[in-house]
């Protein structure tokens, strides 16, 4: 499973997931960013889009994850 942090739109992950078969959780603290992927990738039934800090939702240890992505992220 990959997790994406600070996922904006979504279009990285979506790609991953639509191209190569990942499933994919996109974190990102702008509610408003989650609601444009949500919307646009609703169609790929192997993405969720979570609005949360990154930091403490990949912290959790309900969440184990083979990658996590933070393209053009910045901690």
């Amino acid at each position: 499973m990959d997790g994406s942090w600070g996922v904006g739109a979504g279009h990285h992950l979506a790609h991953l997931v639509g191209v190569h078969g990942a499933t994919g959780v996109g974190v990102d603290i702008s509610e408003r960013q989650i609601q444009r992927a949500r919307t646009r990738y609703r169609h790929l039934p192997r993405i969720t889009f979570v609005a949360a800090d990154g930091v403490e939702f990949l912290a959790t240890p309900c969440h184990p994850y083979d990658v996590v992505n933070g393209l053009l992220s910045i901690p």
